[in-house]
């Protein structure tokens, strides 16, 4: 039997609050994320961390003092691995971070004593784009040509149109319609949020958001009562919109209810737990919204975990 070392891609977070400010920099230093030329890149990147880690920091305060994604990042591999066992694939699953530890270098190592005969890096990210899903490839394989490892190397680029993903997706936001006390309500798909500019010198993002969308109204009938938007603008340059924040209060002045989406998300982190339970939760509720209910991430969810294995298993 061919033995698989199956890569799970991901953000990655900080541990601790003393970790937010490296990991910040290390975010912005990515080049897919600030394209200027080093040293530009690397006094810019400074620069912002150490601007932006005190509001970091009270962010993950309120979350326990840390990102949460490493653990349901291992919980996700660990039922990956089991899914693909019970499918009678020898494979094992690793987990890789972007941004933070495990970083791509420590992971090889971890791999090289599996010995496996091929590897396949699964980004978390269900719709591509050069800012997650080729960074976290470009990382990966940068790390991989200075080692000795000699296996052959396949990626799974996106799986927004996977039907067991539209799936899952679907009955969880029907979850949440369940629990409604309030019958006039949108839904707010409120996806990462990306620069105009990255759309405009051919990312494909935007696209593969929006045939998210496209899959998921249609697999539950849904008509007209639902939003696209997007969310965790940084900056003031132009970005995807419309905004998550001017739907919800466009949500509000029409006394809807809102049942908000986390659609580029499959872990919970910041942006879930902070900017939608928090943040976005309060401005519903002052701004006229009856009610607000946030979608769980599909997370370790059966059918999910079946879908990445699903996607594994197309290019093996």
């Amino acid at each position: 039997m061919k033995k698989y070392a199956v890569v799970l891609l991901n953000i990655g977070g900080p541990s601790d609050l003393s970790e937010v400010r490296d990991y910040l920099f290390n975010f912005f230093y990515d080049k897919n994320i600030i394209s200027l030329p080093r040293p530009l890149r690397y006094i810019l990147a400074r620069y912002i961390s150490g601007k932006r880690a005190p509001k970091s920091q009270k962010i993950y305060d309120l979350i326990g003092g840390k990102s949460p994604i490493l653990e349901n990042t291992i919980e996700q591999a660990l039922a990956l691995e089991y899914e693909l066992t019970r499918r009678d694939i020898l494979a094992k699953s690793f987990v890789c971070m972007r941004y933070w530890r495990p970083r791509a270098n420590e992971v090889i190592e971890k791999i090289k004593k599996y010995a496996p005969d091929e590897i396949i890096l699964l980004p978390l990210y269900p719709q591509y784009s050069n800012s997650t899903t080729k960074s976290a490839y470009e990382d990966f394989v940068r790390h991989y040509k200075k080692s000795n490892l000699n296996v052959p190397v396949k990626s799974i680029d996106s799986f927004y149109d996977n039907e067991k993903y539209v799936f899952i997706m679907s009955e969880l936001i029907r979850e949440k319609i369940n629990e409604l006390n309030h019958n006039d309500y949108t839904i707010l798909f409120s996806a990462h949020g990306l620069p105009k500019k990255n759309i405009i010198r051919g990312d494909v993002y935007e696209k593969h958001v929006q045939r998210t969308v496209s899959n998921i109204v249609k697999h539950m009938g849904i008509k007209d009562n639902w939003n696209l938007c997007y969310q965790s603008r940084v900056g003031r340059q132009d970005w995807l919109q419309p905004y998550s924040e001017d739907e919800i209060k466009t949500c509000g002045s029409l006394n809807k209810s809102i049942i908000m989406v986390p659609l580029s998300f499959v872990n919970d982190h910041s942006e879930t737990l902070v900017e939608m339970d928090i943040d976005y939760r309060k401005l519903a509720l002052s701004c006229g919204c009856p009610e607000f209910k946030r979608v769980r991430v599909p997370a370790n969810e059966a059918v999910f975990i079946e879908a990445l294995a699903d996607e594994v298993m197309k290019i093996i």
